[in-house]
């Protein structure tokens, strides 16, 4: 839905609507899995054994805001990842070229 937005943007400004698309969805699959036990993905089935555990002692913002800050923090490095590696990656690339098959 977020990609036809994205096609009046400038390159920088829609290079930073990639991740957020992806990310938000991966801290909403936690929130069900922390709250009712109900992993949204895949990846949130580990959150749900330890959220779910804490919110039934009473701690469910406390797992909501780890939730929240480990999925912030690693949608922040992957991003600066990428943004460091496609210029290498790019290069390397685009040296593929199709195999000579007349021999």
């Amino acid at each position: 839905m977020l990609l036809p937005a994205t096609y009046m943007l400038p390159a920088v400004r829609r290079s930073s609507c990639c991740p957020a698309s992806t990310t938000a969805p991966q801290y909403g699959g936690s929130t069900t899995a922390i709250l009712i036990n109900l992993p949204g993905e895949a990846s949130s089935v580990v959150t749900a054994l330890d959220g779910y555990r804490m919110a039934q002692q009473g701690r469910a913002g406390a797992a909501l805001a780890t939730a929240a800050i480990g999925s912030f923090f690693a949608g922040t490095v992957a991003t600066f990842v990428i943004a460091f590696l496609a210029p290498p990656l790019a290069t390397v690339a685009l040296q593929f070229q199709s195999p000579n098959t007349s021999r």
